[in-house]
């Protein structure tokens, strides 16, 4: 049972080929075979933050030398300084103008169009 919850971290591999996810999988289930609750639910988390990385780092888009990272909801909004919650209403409203990328349901902002919005929003004091 815990080498099912442990390929359950893995979806992220199979983008790198069938024999990558063999191997997880193959490990996965002779390493958890052996561990106690508490190490695999501390084995568990650091193998979900170490793919959270991964994505992440898949997740930018590359125009020559620079790099626009892709920002998730929770992302854009800490980056904003506002909920989350708001920048969905934001969005569905087409509040702002905020352009964002839809990737099947998933919604990501570019961090570009983060900091265009942070430009227009920017007033300058007179006196």
């Amino acid at each position: 049972m815990k080498s099912l919850s442990f390929l359950a971290l893995f979806p992220l591999l199979q983008p790198l080929g069938d024999t990558s996810f063999a191997y997880a999988q193959s490990v996965g289930t002779s390493i958890l075979s052996h561990l106690p609750g508490e190490e695999f639910i501390t084995l568990a988390q650091e193998i979900g933050d170490h793919f959270k990385k991964i994505q992440n780092a898949h997740s930018q888009i590359k125009y020559g030398d620079a790099v626009d990272p892709l920002y998730d909801p929770p992302e854009a909004a800490a980056y904003l300084g506002i909920k989350e919650n708001t920048l969905a209403v934001w969005r569905c409203l087409g509040r702002y103008g905020i352009e964002y990328v839809k990737v099947g349901r998933l919604v990501k902002y570019r961090k570009s169009a983060l900091d265009a919005f942070l430009e227009r929003r920017t007033r300058s004091q007179v006196g």
